[in-house]
């Protein structure tokens, strides 16, 4: 596994953390001389070679929260993660008040057994990694294919890491990463009953979504949004990566970190042939009219499936949404800081008008509970134009019509397409030239 960003270390933290129900544990035995055996097996499982060394790091439960924090802190500076906790917090997923560095640290301390770091080639792996099938041996080669993408593929794992106003990519990308290591892991074989498999990968699924429908520990106490993006990229990653093995061997998995999904949304739904909207809002017109009136821009970033999801789930109760989310065509929001309070502007877009207007009923529903539970100055509307719904807090209502007409809406139908247009509305592109 790999850093990256916010949501990128929560869906890159946990390495096979199955559901309670796995086999026993497998008694630990100190296997540091056999990294070069391990390697020859994620070389021959992936049939990729490794062009450098890779070192492997020992840790204790201890080092984890440490070692976590280290490269959270790399990255991201603690307002920047203030900032964050405040843009979800208002869209309605997040409580204003979670330190959110901290439940991100409970969180990986509690579920992580193995990170690989591209940013000095290392695998850290946990010494006694608990009920996990295959053991230790499954863990480590799941982090060498990780090393291994973060050799050939070297252009997909700075876009992962480099992101920071696009999570919905983020999930996506993570997904396509962490399913070919999952599923490639899944060759070593010690009869725990997960084997390399379209059936072995789906069963691998349902027990990451065992553990989602009914949380418990730290998973159950953290925020949902945070378990949700921790568990999504294993749980459908798998059986994508599994579906493109049983098509195609290796080179469908070479062929999917080369072109992986473009959103949650086609990860969910593979088949899924709509191209995906990416919205530029119009900030540059906003920031002086929102200065005006004592107001400035926090941060914005895209919602996509995932995030969609968990807040009806907060604020309506769980329940299969899929008729609407299936439908889902792209979104940005942006959290807005006003001396009076917290406002709000998110943009979506649909697949038709009846999409649009049907997310816009649904939302008027929730509005008041987003409204009370993010700290916004009033309870959002929202006002639907064709294909495009825009949910927006009564203190930028005046604002409407000019996010409406001056939005830039861009459409691509896969990840290459994006990257060729720089990464819009992200530019420049955050990838190894």
């Amino acid at each position: 596994m790999h850093g990256g960003v916010l949501r990128t270390l929560v869906v890159a933290s946990c390495a096979l953390a199955l559901a309670a129900c796995l086999p026993p544990f497998h008694p630990f035995r100190r296997p540091d001389a056999r990294l070069a055996e391990w390697e020859r097996v994620a070389e021959q499982v992936r049939e990729l070679a490794f062009t450098r060394s890779v070192e492997l790091r020992w840790i204790r439960s201890a080092e984890i929260p440490e070692l976590t924090r280290r490269e959270l802190e790399e990255r991201l500076p603690p307002d920047y993660i203030e900032a964050y906790r405040d843009a979800y917090a208002a869209l309605g997923v997040f409580p204003p008040e979670a330190d959110l560095l901290a439940e991100l640290l409970r969180l990986q301390g509690d579920q992580l057994v193995g990170l690989y770091t591209p940013r000095n080639g290392t695998l850290y792996v946990l010494e006694r990694p608990g009920p996990i099938p295959g053991g230790t041996e499954m863990v480590v080669v799941h982090e060498l294919v990780h090393a291994l993408q973060h050799q050939h593929f070297p252009a997909l794992m700075g876009l992962l890491e480099g992101l920071r106003q696009n999570d919905d990519v983020v999930a996506a990308v993570a997904a396509a990463i962490e399913g070919d290591a999952s599923f490639s892991a899944l060759a070593v074989d010690d009869g725990d009953g997960f084997e390399r498999s379209v059936a072995g990968a789906a069963s691998v699924r349902d027990a990451f979504l065992g553990d989602l429908a009914a949380p418990t520990g730290v998973m159950g106490e953290v925020p949902r949004l945070l378990g949700v993006s921790l568990i999504f990229p294993y749980a459908f990653g798998v059986t994508l990566a599994a579906e493109r093995y049983r098509d195609s061997g290796n080179e469908g998995l070479d062929a999917l970190l080369r072109e992986p999904p473009l959103s949650s949304l086609r990860v969910r739904w593979s088949d899924d042939r709509e191209p995906v909207e990416f919205v530029r809002l119009p900030l540059a017109a906003l920031a002086p009219r929102l200065a005006e009136r004592g107001c400035r821009l926090g941060l914005g970033n895209v919602a996509g499936l995932i995030t969609t999801d968990v807040l009806f789930d907060e604020h309506a109760g769980p329940e299969n949404r899929d008729d609407l989310l299936q439908r889902w065509s792209g979104d940005r929001f942006q959290h807005v800081v006003c001396v009076d309070g917290w406002e709000l502007l998110w943009l979506t877009r649909w697949d038709d008008p009846e999409a649009a207007a049907d997310f816009a009923r649904r939302y008027a529903e929730i509005a008041d509970s987003v409204a009370a539970t993010g700290q916004l100055a009033g309870s959002p509307r929202v006002v639907q134009e064709g294909r495009s719904a825009l949910v927006v807090t009564p203190g930028l209502a005046d604002l409407a019509s000019l996010v409406l007409a001056s939005s830039e809406i861009r459409a691509y139908q896969r990840l290459t397409d994006w990257l060729r247009d720089d990464c819009f509305p992200e530019s420049p592109c955050p990838i190894p030239r």
